[in-house]
């Protein structure tokens, strides 16, 4: 499913998630695939609960690396969540989990937002090194850009060749980038 900016997803409210006792500890991030399937991170239960559209649960996500799940965002291909008290980032190969892989290298401080382009490159805003990291598909760090600009990015869409950054700690701006990290030129 493809939206344009003009358009309005309108999704009925739902009564709520989870039963007695399985209910979420601290959500963190929400995001929905094509199927309009929801997936939502719980951080303190450290898992990826997911529901149909019509709210009926379909299966949980855990892993023994993932430990505080924050962000989340589908494509095609794969979930990325970050982890911002681990500075990394976690990748589930399909919709359901198989081929789980994580970022190692513990590049980032505080990863925030993230998102993916159509090529498969990851946006992930890195709040405490103050910049925007892109990696490749494989999780390697690939580039970087912000520096010296930004001073505490939350979040990072792309909508066709701009990268957004909302930056929440310099008058709360909204930076607007090339992929390669530039200033767009509108």
């Amino acid at each position: 499913m493809s939206l344009r900016y003009d358009q309005i997803l309108e999704i009925e409210p739902f009564r709520s998630f989870g039963k007695r006792g399985e209910g979420f500890d601290s959500v963190g991030g929400i995001a929905i695939d094509k199927n309009l399937n929801i997936y939502i991170t719980d951080l303190g239960n450290k898992r990826i609960m997911v529901y149909s559209y019509d709210g009926d649960y379909l299966t949980t996500l855990k892993h023994n690396f993932i430990t505080s799940l924050h962000s989340i965002v589908i494509n095609d291909h794969c979930i990325v969540v970050t982890q911002p008290g681990y500075g990394n980032i976690v990748k589930f190969e399909s919709e359901y989990g198989p081929g789980v892989s994580q970022n190692k290298l513990k590049t980032m401080s505080f990863p925030s937002g993230v998102t993916i382009d159509e090529n498969g490159e990851i946006f992930v805003a890195d709040c405490g090194n103050n910049r925007i990291a892109v990696f490749e598909n494989n999780l390697e760090l690939d580039r970087s850009f912000g520096y010296g600009e930004l001073r505490n990015p939350r979040d990072v869409v792309i909508q066709s060749d701009k990268v957004y950054v909302s930056d929440s700690n310099r008058d709360f701006h909204i930076h607007i980038y090339t992929k390669i990290g530039r200033a767009h030129p509108f």
